[in-house]
């Protein structure tokens, strides 16, 4: 066992040399300053930390040599040790005399070294209380080393884990079995979620809550703990839960269910993605007479009738029209996610067509969600798409693309060209660029099968057939790509076959589209003959491919179904006459037509001279095409995204934070992250790219209206949604669900998960909401809503599906999940929701109780902000000063509150008159009221106006009354920080005691203080007991402890950006200690001056406490013109706020400066003023400090410090 540490008792808690720290990231100090560093590697660090765990007992150095280095030699071990020692001793210098070291056995000095876990596995007399000792707990032993425990450190390790593991068990159940006989069930509860929290991985913090919420009748929410219990387990320890647990939850009676409206079956106007293109033609004549030739007109029709035409091919559809400008939808009928890129294809298509001579076509694209009536005859509901188009088209000039900035965002793989024309911007579209697919990021070990099977193919010169099978965005078509880059480079023959999504009614769609690309671009202007020429083929034939290729309308379905799909292949044989192997790709197979499908069937069993493999990339939905063989793609793993983002890291630059929360949401999915790498670059939320929704909304068009409510269900909800759930709350069948499920995760709606449970990756969850109906939303999230009431929810989780459903107990929810939020310490959250607890205040219809809500949200806003930034601050004094003003006459609870957010600003500013007669008025108030509680915070309040006068003794007296009081009753009013904790009462009893000099009872009241402060989670509380400890260690004369004090408080505080005040009070102490030892005095003495505005700001009463330690700073530096300006300002701030108790220290500092100049007299002078008023005060720590100044001896060039 670790060795037992001795609690000191003496005023000055002395510290042992070497203070070591192993729970959570390691940590050693020497003689209080930081040494972590140099140990500059993880051995000597762990070799230290063996020792300190051995508590004091020698082991030997072969022993530790074989732990710490198994794989090498004896020698070489040894020298490894003797470095790590040399290591060691650096690091511990000049204590390094506490590291015993022998020849053959090492050991640590125990008196001298002070470890963390050793007050927590110490149960024997004298031992902390199981709820401190809990705690304490700041992370698992040797959290941040133990990826290098491995072997036979790992055994040595083990034991120690378990020991500390037992010893949180031990004091967890002994405080639940407590909690549940004296009935506390809220405190149980409590805490048992915050045991989870903490300890995510242990069985037995589960197994506390679910019985815990067993005894309360929490069956739901029981079986829901233990199915995170069951995916935690089995995914991080590769485990299962205890069977009896297991017995347990298949034991529970079921709970009520949920009986909620079915959904009307109305179809409003839904979002689908749309590109538009506005096309003109502009034709001119020298001469107008030649407008009546018929051969000109008949040209302009011949060529209105090719861009007919041309959209058709493109599947695009043609909107009424005049006679030379055109409006063509994208994405309509049939639904596309990427109608931009197919609008971009087919605007430059029509832009290589020679026109006849007078006639120049220019283009306007715009590409955005568009409104569509379901079932509708047209899209874009109200032609708004379609007018952004044509603005856009006058910006065009001849032979132009110009493009709108929604269809930039949405044409990543182009080339775009601002131009500025009479102050506007123009967006020229460019060409595609030419992206290298060569590499493969992230899907290494898929595509090396690809080629190993592309080589088999090649050697054995066979026919093969192989299906690349994979949820959307998971790179099949990438992967594909990439192998056709490598086939084309070894003179390979590569016909790339693309079906589309809005096509996939078109017969033979992807190989119309791949012939068309590959034949002349005058061909629907040739005659059938010249098409036969161009394939050496009889001229019937070639009337029916050309018939086809042009979407005339007398093909019949026989030759479809016969000629057509022979023809279309000859013809691809003949423009690919290469001799050579032959890779055919049907890309996103999965929206192939039945044509289509029976093609590549008959494709795929052709007898060729080459080498040939038909390569189908489809999604797991997918019609199945025969193949030799298949490959499945699986999710990246976290090792392949980490790859895939450092790859296209060189040309974004990814700032850590970024990096991670790009890996961790996607998901593992290759396009997810390369969506979220775009927005990343245009210094974008990552969480919300435009294309994602396009994708989304084409995938929801492409299901039924059940599979829609599902995916709105699971956007909407914030956890994994159990399929049970998700059927209970739309009244489906579960196995209907789970079928929807089934076809969602294919088309990456969902994500896969352990428990079969229903989850949206992030940025489909956002665009979801974005595109759902107010009113469905509305009624999903009121489901949602009362299914979370019904088994008792946090309030931050209900909450916002109230206000999403507009129902009017939003702002009340919104306002208990803020105080829940302030009652934990999470104050910057608690900040947030009350603002939008009052954004929401008028939902409330009645006007009184609006008021009434309000009034209470700016009291605690008022809270909130005190907690953050200082009781003080504009903001909270304006919160308070709101509440005040809005007081009911005749309402004695709203006047009381009132009444104390008035005394919290008055005694916080200084004006201690004003707040004493505050605090008499609530006194009063609260004896006629017969309240103990009210009379027992208004006794504190008294207190405070003696406290910081320095009365000590009155204060005392009053505090003891305060104390008793609390005791006895439950608490029903706020304290001055927003935070219902009675330790607030005995850190203020410290504080009297200190400065009436009793150091031993007022540390240990501080250390009863912040105990009760970290039992109730009052993280605020906390920080003041630690202020009180640093100033009644100032005023004891021990600065070390109180330079330790204030450092632990910066690095409390350090971290929150808003808690500024907290952290600017606690800079005084610390920095204080930097000056007087002379290590970075003008750095410290800079941070102390930066502090003293953020003081100024958020606690006013503290200004000439923090001014005297300023001046104190600056006559250890020699500045003494400087110090003696601050402690005028000080003086003259504690004679406005009415306060002496810091005139003794004024003086006494005074003398200090003289003193320093040489002038004994005087400097005697100020300590005998000091002395006489200390004593007439009942200053005890100020006599002291004026007794010890009159007792030195002084030098003519003596600093006093």
């Amino acid at each position: 066992m670790v060795g037992k540490q001795e609690t000191a008792s003496a005023v000055h808690l002395p510290v042992p040399p070497i203070q070591l720290q192993v729970l959570g990231q390691f940590e050693v100090k020497v003689q209080r300053q930081a040494r972590t560093h140099l140990l500059t590697y993880d051995k000597p660090r762990l070799l230290l930390a063996m020792l300190a765990l051995a508590g004091g007992n020698p082991i030997a150095r072969g022993k530790l040599v074989e732990l710490l280095w198994p794989e090498l030699s004896e020698t070489q071990g040894k020298a490894r040790m003797r470095h790590a020692l040399h290591v060691l001793r650096q690091a511990l210098a000049p204590c390094a005399d506490l590291l015993v070291v022998h020849s053959d056995r090492l050991a640590l000095h125990m008196p001298g070294v002070q470890v963390d876990i050793a007050l927590m596995l110490d149960d024997g007399p004298g031992a902390i209380d199981d709820e401190l000792c809990l705690a304490l707990f700041r992370g698992e032993l040797l959290d941040d080393l133990r990826a290098r425990i491995v072997g036979p450190l790992d055994e040595w390790f083990e034991p120690w884990r378990q020991a500390l593991s037992a010893r949180m068990d031990q004091c967890r159940a002994r405080l639940v079995s407590g909690w549940l006989a004296s009935n506390q069930l809220r405190d149980a509860l409590r805490h048992a979620r915050h045991w989870v929290q903490v300890w995510p991985r242990e069985e037995s913090c589960y197994r506390i809550l679910i019985e815990v919420l067993v005894r309360t009748g929490r069956y739901e929410e029981a079986r829901k703990v233990y199915g995170q219990c069951r995916a935690t387990l089995a995914a991080d320890l590769a485990t299962s839960p205890d069977p009896a647990l297991e017995a347990l939850i298949a034991n529970l009676p079921l709970s009520h269910a949920l009986h909620a409206e079915v959904d009307s079956d109305g179809t409003p106007p839904r979002f689908r993605p749309l590109a538009v293109l506005a096309i003109a033609l502009d034709w001119q004549f020298e001469d107008a007479g030649l407008l009546a030739d018929s051969d000109a007109l008949q040209r302009l029709d011949r060529a209105c009738a090719a861009i007919r035409r041309r959209v058709q091919q493109h599947g695009g559809w043609m909107a009424p029209s005049g006679a030379n400008q055109f409006i063509a939808y994208l994405g309509y009928p049939g639904v596309s996610a990427v109608p931009a890129m197919r609008a971009a294809e087919l605007a430059r298509a029509l832009l290589r067509r020679e026109l006849p001579a007078g006639m120049r076509m220019r283009i306007g694209l715009h590409a955005d969600l568009g409104l569509c009536s379901p079932g509708g005859m047209r899209p874009d509901n109200g032609y708004l798409l379609a007018q952004t188009a044509l603005a856009v088209l006058a910006q065009a000039q001849p032979g132009e693309v110009i493009i709108s900035a929604q269809a930039q965002r949405r044409l990543p793989g182009y080339d775009i060209h601002d131009v500025q024309r009479e102050g506007v911007l123009c967006r020229v579209l460019g060409q595609p660029r030419l992206e290298s697919v060569s590499r493969m990021v992230g899907r290494t070990r898929e595509f090396t099968a690809l080629v190993s099977a592309w080589r088999s193919c090649l050697t054995d010169r066979r026919t093969l057939t192989l299906t690349l099978c994979g949820v959307a965005g998971y790179g099949k078509s990438l992967l594909a790509a990439a192998l056709a880059a490598q086939a084309g480079q070894a003179r390979a023959r590569v016909i790339w076959l693309r079906c589309f999504q809005d096509l996939q009614e078109q017969p033979l769609h992807p190989l119309r589209l791949w012939l068309l690309e590959h034949l002349p671009e005058v061909m629907d202007e040739a005659s059938d003959e010249d098409l036969a020429a161009v394939l050496n083929w009889p001229v019937h034939n070639a009337r029916i491919l050309r018939s086809w290729l042009l979407c005339e309308p007398d093909i019949a379905g026989a030759a479809l179904a016969a000629d057509i799909p022979r023809l279309a292949s000859m013809a691809m044989m003949s423009i690919t006459r290469d001799p050579g192997a032959l890779l055919i790709v049907l890309d996103d197979a999965h929206w192939a037509d039945s044509i289509t499908q029976s093609w590549m069937r008959v494709a795929a069993d052709m007898q060729l001279a080459c080498p040939m493999m038909v390569l189908v990339v489809r999604r797991p939905d997918g019609a199945a095409i025969a193949a030799n063989a298949r490959l499945d793609l699986a999710p990246l793993d976290a090792r392949d995204v980490a790859n895939l983002l450092s790859h296209h890291a060189r040309a974004t630059k990814l700032g850590r934070d970024l990096h991670e929360a790009i890996g961790r949401q996607a998901h593992g999915n290759p396009r997810l992250a390369a969506l979220m790498l775009d927005q990343a670059a245009g210094q974008d939320d990552i969480e919300r790219p435009p294309a994602m929704r396009d994708i989304v909304c084409a995938q929801l068009w492409d299901v039924d209206a059940q599979a829609r409510q599902i995916a709105y269900l699971c956007a909407l909800y914030d956890a994994p949604l159990p399929i049970e759930l998700a059927a209970q709350l739309v009244h489906y069948d579960r196995k209907v669900v789970a079928d929807i499920a089934s076809g969602l995760r294919a088309a990456s709606i969902l994500l896969p998960h352990l428990d079969d449970a229903l989850v949206c990756p992030v940025l489909v969850k956002h665009a979801i909401e974005s595109l759902m109906a107010p009113a469905q939303a509305a009624q999903l999230s009121q489901r949602i809503a009362q299914y979370l009431l019904e088994q008792d929810e946090p309030q931050i989780r209900v909450a916002p599906f109230l206000e999403r459903a507009g129902d009017r107990r939003a702002p009340l929810w919104w306002r208990g999940a803020a105080m829940d939020a302030l009652h934990t310490g999470q104050l910057h959250e608690a900040g947030e929701l009350v603002a939008r607890a009052l954004r929401t205040k008028d939902a409330i219809a009645d006007e009184t109780e609006r008021e009434q809500f309000v009034f209470e949200c700016q009291l605690l806003r008022g809270a909130v902000v005190s907690a953050l930034s200082g009781p003080a601050h504009p903001e909270a004094m304006s919160s308070y000063g709101m509440a005040a003003e809005m007081r009911r006459a005749g309402d004695v609870q709203t006047m009381i509150v009132a009444l104390w957010a008035r005394w919290t600003t008055a005694q916080n500013t200084g004006a201690h008159t004003l707040a004493l007669r505050l605090a008499q008025q609530l006194m009063q108030t609260a004896k006629s009221l017969q309240d103990a509680s009210l009379q027992g915070w208004a006794a504190y309040a008294i207190a405070q106006h003696y406290l910081w006068r320095g009365l000590g003794g009155e204060a005392e007296t009053l505090l003891c009354e305060a104390g008793q009081l609390l005791r006895e009753v439950p608490l029903t009013a706020p304290s001055p920080f927003g935070i219902q904790t009675s330790a607030l009462v005995p850190a203020s009893l410290a504080m009297a005691y200190g400065l009436q000099g009793k150091y031993a009872p007022a540390l240990s009241m501080i250390e009863r203080a912040t105990a009760e402060a970290m039992r109730s989670n009052a993280w605020v509380a906390v920080l003041l007991c630690q202020l009180a400890q640093a100033r009644i260690h100032y005023l004891a004369g021990d600065m070390e402890q109180a330079v330790q004090a204030g450092e632990y408080l910066m690095a409390c505080t350090g971290g929150q950006s808003q808690l500024t005040t907290w952290h600017a009070i606690a800079t005084g102490y610390a920095m204080l200690g930097r000056v007087l030892r002379a290590a970075d005095a003008a750095v410290a003495l800079e941070a102390m001056e930066a502090a003293l505005p953020l003081i100024r700001s958020g606690m006013p009463v503290s200004v000439d406490g923090h001014l005297c330690l300023l001046a104190r700073a600056y006559i250890a530096m020699g500045d003494l013109d400087r110090a003696r300006d601050l402690l005028d300002e000080a003086q003259a701030l504690g004679a406005a706020h009415g306060s002496s108790s810091l005139q003794p220290e004024i003086l006494c500092l005074r003398g200090d400066s003289l003193a320093a100049q040489g002038d004994v007299i005087g400097a005697q002078g100020c300590w005998q003023q000091a002395r006489m008023v200390a004593d007439a005060v009942g200053l005890a720590p100020y006599a002291h400090w004026a007794d010890e100044r009159l007792a030195r001896q002084y030098g003519n060039n003596e600093r006093v410090a």
